[in-house]
């Protein structure tokens, strides 16, 4: 989902499996009415305090979203927004996105769109064909036309301390021991280090496919052992 608000002047740029949902949980007393209450599934919200986009609904709710909130979707390109927004309120407003370091991601990501595991097979195996199947990388998230235009990314290694300095540049008054803890299943791993999951064409897939992240941010081109350990 995207927030924005309109007080602050910022907007939050929703990539996948970055601790998105935690961190938008948090900020999104600043894009609502007073006396807003946040939950883990959430329609639509527009008032003259900012924008909340949906999270997560059940179907019936989806198909109305769909219907009459066509626009404020998950995951929106930077390029919809900044169209929907206005030149004038997307230059201003500061954009906030999320990180993680690309190998932890993908196995974050398998598990998440893979809870049933075949049991015949081995994870590791499980894993390498859906890496080689269809999935975004989250580029045109934080970037237009090539171009990244997020101002403050969050990383999900450090998320306490990058929200703290993210708070303090917009004034935020947030308390960091409510930052909630969504969709957590780390159970699913099985205590796997994340190096067990990656072989030497898995490691080049994730290499290629997230090169926006290489190339933007210190995180090992290889995965490592500890990968799995940093946690929110």
């Amino acid at each position: 989902m995207v927030l924005v608000s309109h007080d602050r002047e910022f907007v939050f740029l929703k990539t996948r499996k970055t601790a998105g949902t935690s961190i938008e949980m948090l900020l999104e007393p600043f894009c609502a009415p007073k006396g807003h209450v946040v939950t883990e599934a959430t329609p639509c919200l527009r008032t003259r305090a900012g924008i909340v986009g949906r999270r997560i609904l059940p179907a019936p709710e989806r198909r109305f979203f769909r219907r009459f909130f066509p626009d404020w979707r998950n995951h929106m390109a930077a390029v919809h927004v900044a169209k929907l927004l206005g030149p004038r309120r997307w230059n201003r407003y500061t954009k906030i996105s999320s990180v993680r370091d690309p190998f932890d991601r993908m196995v974050s990501a398998f598990h998440w769109h893979t809870p049933d595991l075949d049991p015949a097979r081995g994870i590791p195996d499980q894993f390498r064909d859906f890496l080689r199947g269809k999935w975004p990388n989250d580029d045109v998230i934080v970037s237009v036309d090539g171009r990244m235009v997020v101002d403050h990314f969050i990383r999900f290694e450090f998320i306490r301390e990058d929200l703290a300095m993210v708070a303090d540049r917009l004034g935020l008054e947030i308390d960091l021991g409510d930052l909630p803890h969504a969709k957590d299943h780390k159970a699913r791993r099985m205590a796997k280090s994340i190096d067990a999951y990656y072989d030497d064409d898995a490691i080049q897939i994730v290499r290629d496919r997230m090169a926006w992240v290489f190339d933007n941010f210190d995180y090992p081109r290889s995965p490592t052992p500890s990968s799995s350990e940093k946690a929110p």
